[in-house]
């Protein structure tokens, strides 16, 4: 009736847009004061006269930002409208309107004659403005268009409006989603897709979905079909079916579908040739996976899941998630039914690698296109997992039992422990690994046995302590008590604990971040600062976007809670900042004893992480380091933290060292975690847990694993992120780089992933294979390569410091090891580094300080250069054996490494000793490099130093080397005996020779140490002597008797020390209120003090130590160390220093 009354309708929307301007002045006005409304009412009006001189109630076609047309589209509009010229025509990509006030190109609209059309381009001929559009016809479905290839200008007044569309204009990307929830990233997928194809598929109902995966999962393969069950006892006699996905079978397929995968089986298969004798490790992994509401007390949800892999694969594939493939899954609830629960299952999943006809150990025929005739030889050789987990699948009581480790037979939980302790059993807090009883293979099954004995005698209390007792369950139906998979497995050397558990869940690491923090706290150390050291750095690419929660490591303890949590990854992230914290705080401020030594407890923990991060790759790591390293952290949390309980986790670290040597590496769990996020994306959508439901979830994750190995690498190449085509100022300078004519297909990005890095992108700080470290700028690809231009950074002087040089250069993109958190400060950056563990296959310096094979020990005999009685080489042949397996190994470094054996040897003498001469087979050994790397040069450069040659053989004419190794206290064999003649020395010093006054002081120390070569060091004699009455007195049957000392030292005549006073080899001393019962510790072969056990100078130094207490090392005649035994120091001083007279300078080198 309105309509009819008035002839039109209107709405509201033009009112709501002048609204715009109301607001716009009344946002101003802070103060709401009544009358105010004069001041708006002036401004609006004001404004709307403005705009009607400049604007139309109607405003015609107009363009937006023209520009000058070129010649072709001239031509193409004096052809359409007959024109002989079309001279000022102008165009533009956008323009408005009568009826829409912005079209732009791509858009589809609607003509005035009921055409349909896709807008070109706009241009404007005078006053009239003309849209170049591509007419579209119906293409025989409703609302759906095709274009008809015809083009034409038409007068842009003529648009009525323009119409959303997704090419056929059926499909509202704003609704898509909205009915059932799609995220963002799954809708451009599925659109994706269909773009691709081309066309939809018939069906696309939830049933044809399911059918589709049906018919998918559904494939026949030589090994039978991919989903098979097991039959399983439950405790009330039934029999429950598990489904699971059979390993050859999907393995097979897997090869068939991929040929990703099948070149990277081919070079693993190169490289790894299995066989009966040296067959592949299969690696089996179980942990429980919460889907949904992870903290709901009665999550039925739960899934026990097992995956498998190979150990061949290598620390780098094993690293991606789609190398493990689901072997099966099943509800916590259904296990919870089995007879012996997850025990059962688990010996089911080891058997299901052995079955009768195709057992991996014999060899099975896993053919793929290319390699028809590959067998594949392997068996179960590893149990991954965490504590709880390993501990459901063996049935070891865990902390729940007296022995809580399995390995172990001998270690008793202290609380447990009776007092006096019985002999041959040892406290769990222990950290001498020898008094460890550990089990073998057999003495496991005795145990087993004796509870099976006993189950039939003993009531069921007394039974259930027996396994408290032993730390052991009985379970018939488990691994343990199965012939088959006892007969191919040892779990005693098939366990592997799971490092990022034992310290970064719940474990060692967050245990003493919290009692740190507590011991800062009482320092005054506000966890304030901490916080802010987290906010004022620059962080990696890969983790800026998670980067907040790491920059919040101190800002997440709640009030009330003082205990500080975080995630694995989170605390992985933040340790050597918190490291790079407390060195600063440990240089800059005075600091108490207790926190100090709490310092070093957490610098010898973040080492161990180091250590450990190393280990997945085989042969980083050498298992005696890792050893030694656990154990010196764990001695020194004991010391900081004398009160606080040692966690079962403190002693299953002592295993991991054992554990690396048997198997080359040690995996971790990150990455089986993130495995898990695929199997809660499938788990998280049932809502009803369902007996059974299990099967679904087999099948999706087979058929994502399945796509995923089709379309990316499990060692994948460094790629770069959005490619764009590079410059021509990029490709000169990649050009003159590489010396090229051109560079035409040359791309570049300001973000690459490498191999081993995720995410790589501009102003990140790197380091790069050859040490070197750099700031990346961009990176580009050439062909099949990827680069990386790179601005180099050099040392500023200070530790961690770094200054840019000003060159960059290109750099291949999988050099790049990592990048680095880093602070910007001083014109420079300041970055975090971390000390890779070096091998030491060829350090000599392991002879007489480690328990070495006959081999081991010839070979590095030859790398020492020693000789037999004839003059031959010792060990000869196992130093090439050697340099083989190791694919050689640089001439010069292994030069370099004797010579700086040689230059430490005790008596290594030369006359007319000049500084200069010293570094000559240095630099010898530099200029053979130099000559290797770049010929050409080195040819330019020797034919420079040619002339100088006279001059250099003049002056190396007089320079004579001797060589003379003496033990004993007579005189040199060959040389005179003499006294140094102190009075003559000092009168020497006091009346120089003028004419050789520049030379002199070199020339005198070099006839002292001639006149005192006679005499060998006292503190080598106090050595020699105390070794020899240790280890050969006794092997000869003959007792300690007078004790040789050095000139200058006491002797049993001596007079006997006051009270208070200590005896030592030096004469005797006044302790004063030192504490004499401290523990420390010395090198027998190294320095002239004593030390704490974090020491920075001695740790790097010494090789081979003792501990010892401050008492036993004063009366060895030992001095306390200047930096970490400063107290001592000053106190012994200042009531000794007629004794302090004789302590040993330090050597000039």
């Amino acid at each position: 009736m309105q309509l009819q009354r008035n002839g039109c309708l209107l709405s509201c929307f033009v009112q709501e847009r002048r609204h715009k301007e109301l607001k716009r002045y009344a946002n101003q006005q802070t103060a709401a004061k009544r009358g105010s409304e004069q001041h708006l009412l002036k401004e609006v009006f004001l404004s709307q006269l403005e705009a009607l001189e400049r604007l139309h109630l109607v405003p015609p076609a107009a363009l937006e930002g023209p520009k000058p047309a070129t010649a072709v589209l001239q031509n193409m509009f004096c052809q359409q409208f007959g024109l002989a010229s079309a001279a000022g025509l102008v165009f533009s990509m956008t323009a408005s309107v009568p009826r829409c006030r912005v079209i732009k190109t791509d858009d589809v609209v609607t003509l005035a004659r009921g055409f349909m059309a896709k807008v070109l381009y706009h241009c404007r001929f005078g006053d009239n403005c003309f849209t170049c559009v591509s007419f579209l016809q119906k293409g025989g479905r409703p609302n759906f268009f095709r274009p008809t290839g015809e083009s034409s200008f038409v007068v842009s007044s003529d648009i009525l409006g323009a119409q959303s569309s997704l090419q056929n204009m059926a499909l509202d990307l704003s609704k898509v989603g909205r009915k059932s929830f799609v995220s963002q990233a799954g809708i451009a997928e599925v659109l994706r897709a269909v773009k691709e194809a081309g066309e939809l598929p018939k069906g696309v109902s939830k049933s044809a979905v399911k059918r589709s995966r049906e018919t998918a999962i559904s494939v026949e393969t030589p090994y039978g079909p991919l989903l098979w069950h097991w039959t399983l006892r439950t405790t009330d006699g039934q029999e429950e079916q598990v489904r699971y996905l059979d390993p050859l079978a999907c393995l097979w397929q897997a090869l068939q579908t991929s040929e990703k995968l099948q070149a990277f089986f081919s070079r693993t298969t190169a490289n790894s040739p299995c066989s009966v004798t040296s067959p592949w490790r299969i690696v089996v992994y179980s942990d429980e996976v919460s889907p949904g509401n992870a903290l709901k007390p009665t999550n039925k949800r739960k899934l026990q899941s097992f995956y498998w892999s190979f150990l061949e694969f290598g620390g780098r594939a094993l690293a991606a998630e789609d190398a493990w493939f689901v072997l099966t899954t099943v509800r916590s609830e259904t296990v919870a039914v089995f007879q012996d629960k997850l025990t059962q299952l688990t010996k089911l999943c080891l058997r299901c690698f052995s079955d009768t006809g195709r057992n991996l150990a014999h060899g099975v025929n896993l053919a793929w296109p290319g390699r028809p005739d590959f067998v594949l030889v392997a068996k179960v050789d590893v149990l991954l997992g965490d504590e709880s987990a390993l501990k459901q699948m063996l049935e070891f009581k865990g902390a729940s039992g007296k022995i809580l480790c399995g390995l172990c037979r001998n270690c008793i939980q202290k609380r447990y422990a009776p007092e006096p302790l019985h002999p041959g059993t040892v406290l769990h807090t222990s950290t001498d690994d020898s008094k460890f009883l550990l089990h073998t293979k057999a003495s496991l099954q005795r145990t087993v046995q004796h509870l099976k004995d006993q189950k039939a005698v003993l009531p069921k209390n007394q039974f259930e302590a027996l396994e408290t007792d032993l730390g052991l369950n009985y379970c018939p139906e488990g691994v343990l008590c199965d012939p088959v998979c006892m007969g191919a497995l040892d779990p005693t050397k098939a366990l592997m604990f799971d490092w990022m558990h034992i310290y970064l869940v719940g474990g060692i690491f967050h245990l003493e971040i919290n009692l740190l923090l507590e011991k800062l706290g009482a320092a005054h150390v506000r966890q304030q600062e901490l916080h802010e050291v987290f906010q004022s750095l620059t962080w990696p690419a890969y983790l800026k976007d998670k980067g907040a929660a790491c920059k919040d490591f101190f800002a997440k303890r709640k009030s009330g809670d003082n205990i500080l949590k975080s995630s694995a990854s989170e605390a992985l992230t933040a340790y050597p900042i918190i490291r790079l914290f407390l060195q600063d705080l440990r240089e800059s401020r005075d600091l108490g004893l207790e926190l100090r030594q709490a310092i070093n407890s957490f610098m010898g923990l973040c080492q161990v992480l180091d250590t450990l991060q190393q280990t997945s790759t085989a042969g980083s790591v050498q298992p005696n380091d890792l050893r030694r390293q656990i154990k010196l952290h764990l001695d020194t949390f004991k010391a900081a933290y004398p009160q606080e309980s040692f966690l079962p986790k403190h002693h299953l670290a002592l295993h991991l060292s054992m554990q690396l040597q048997r198997n080359g590496c040690l995996l971790s769990c990150f990455v089986q975690e993130r495995r898990h996020k695929e199997l809660k994306r499938y788990a998280n959508q049932q809502t009803a847990a369902k007996r059974g439901s299990e099967q679904h979830l087999l099948k999706e994750v087979f058929l994502s694993q399945l796509e995923a190995l089709e379309r990316l690498h499990l060692v994948p190449p460094a790629a770069l992120e959005g490619p764009k085509p590079a410059t021509a100022v990029l490709q000169n300078m990649f050009c003159q780089q590489f010396g090229l004519a051109s560079a035409s297909g040359l791309v570049f990005s300001m973000t690459a992933s490498v191999p081993r890095c995720r995410v790589i992108k501009t102003d990140d700080v790197v380091t790069l294979a050859r040490g070197f470290m750099a700031k990346v700028l961009y990176h580009c690809r050439f062909g099949d390569n990827c680069f990386t231009c790179v601005s180099f950074l050099q040392k500023g002087g200070r530790p961690n410091f770094f200054r840019p040089t000003g060159e960059s250069s290109f750099v291949v993109s999988s050099d790049i090891l990592g990048s680095l958190v880093y602070l910007e400060e001083d014109g420079g950056l300041r970055v975090e580094l971390r000390v890779a563990a070096i091998g030491t296959a060829l350090n000599p310096t392991d002879m007489g300080t480690k328990i070495l094979s006959a081999n081991r020990l010839r070979m590095l005999c030859a790398v020492a250069g020693m000789v037999d009685d004839g003059g031959n080489k010792v060990g000869k042949e196992e130093l090439q054996a050697e340099l083989y397996k190791t694919k050689g190994v640089n001439s010069k470094t292994l030069h370099l490494v004797q010579l700086l054996m040689a230059s430490t040897l005790q008596g290594c003498t030369l006359e007319n000793y000049e500084d200069a001469s010293f570094y000559v087979l240095f630099f010898l050994e530099l200029v053979g490099t130099f000559c290797e790397e770049h010929p050409n040069y080195f040819v330019l450069c020797l034919t420079a130093v040619l002339l100088l040659t006279t001059v250099f053989l003049c002056y190396l004419n007089g320079v004579r080397w001797r060589l003379s190794l003496h033990i004993g206290r007579g005189p040199i064999p060959g040389r005179e005996p003499c006294e140094p003649n102190t009075e003559d020395s000092q009168s020497e010093q006091t009346e120089p020779d003028t004419e050789n006054s520049q030379h002199e002081p070199r020339a005198e120390e070099g006839r002292r140490r001639q006149v005192e070569g006679t005499q060998l060091d006292p503190e080598v004699v106090n050595r020699m002597n105390a070794w020899m009455e240790d280890n050969v007195l006794p092997l000869l049957g003959v007792a300690p008797g007078i004790e040789a000392r050095p000139s200058g030292a006491t002797s049993s005549q001596d007079p006997h020390p006051l009270p208070g006073q200590l005896q030592t080899t030096r004469g005797t001393l006044q302790p004063g209120n030192t504490n004499l019962n401290r523990r420390v510790r010395f090198a027998p072969n190294w320095g002239y003090g004593y030390h704490v056990a974090t020491c920075s100078s001695f740790r790097r130094a010494a090789r081979y130590f003792q501990d010892t207490t401050v008492k036993e090392a004063l009366e060895r005649g030992l001095f306390p160390c200047e930096l970490c035994c400063r107290g001592d120091h000053e106190t012994l001083l200042s009531l000794n220093r007629d004794y302090f007279e004789q302590k040993p300078r330090r050597k000039r080198r």
